[in-house]
């Protein structure tokens, strides 16, 4: 089992997926652990760009690199897919909506909220003004959806890129798990 989580900022995603990897009783992937991951195995510089969530002049990265242009994007793509031809899953962020669209037993789940509600969750968990955490929030996901056309040529939360979509402002972070673990065991039958 495969899930994946796109979420704007503020929105509750985050917590979302740690709650269904604990559910499901799968290891959940974020950027950091994934970081870690690239780490290990000595490849974090050649896909910084990537987990910094930053669109790059690919012309001018691949040559700095020594890679490629057709490369860019791959590297980190190659090791979610390695890693979904090894093991069940939850991984939030990182186009893996895209990336493993095509996986068995795959669920891909974008999460959104009402602006007020996303404002107020990012007060509390960074401690910021009301006026910073709307200005985070525009920031975040301005960034992420740039990220997200640049590496899949993708309209970042668009539906029909994803499985089911919700909005976690109306039901709640914990009915929001509910509900995605429903549609998970309808899918099965």
């Amino acid at each position: 089992m495969i899930i994946t989580i796109a979420r704007e900022c503020g929105s509750g995603g985050h917590e979302i997926g740690e709650k269904l990897a604990k559910r499901f009783e799968l290891e959940l992937y974020d950027k950091h652990i994934l970081i870690e991951e690239t780490k290990k195995l000595g490849k974090y510089e050649e896909m910084a760009r990537f987990y910094e969530e930053t669109p790059i002049d690919s012309l001018l990265y691949a040559i700095a690199m020594g890679i490629g242009t057709n490369q860019i994007g791959k590297l980190p793509f190659e090791m979610i897919k390695e890693l979904a031809s090894q093991k069940s899953f939850v991984i939030i962020g990182r186009c893996s909506n895209y990336v493993l669209r095509n996986y068995p037993d795959f669920t891909s789940v974008y999460i959104h909220g009402e602006t007020e509600s996303k404002v107020k969750r990012t007060m509390q968990k960074q401690m910021l003004s009301e006026k910073k955490a709307l200005e985070l929030i525009k920031q975040v996901d301005k960034k992420r959806a740039t990220y997200h056309k640049y590496y899949t040529d993708e309209i970042w939360g668009d539906a029909k890129n994803y499985q089911i979509t919700l909005n976690s402002s109306l039901i709640g972070v914990d009915k929001s798990v509910d509900m995605i673990a429903e549609y998970i065991k309808c899918k099965k039958y």
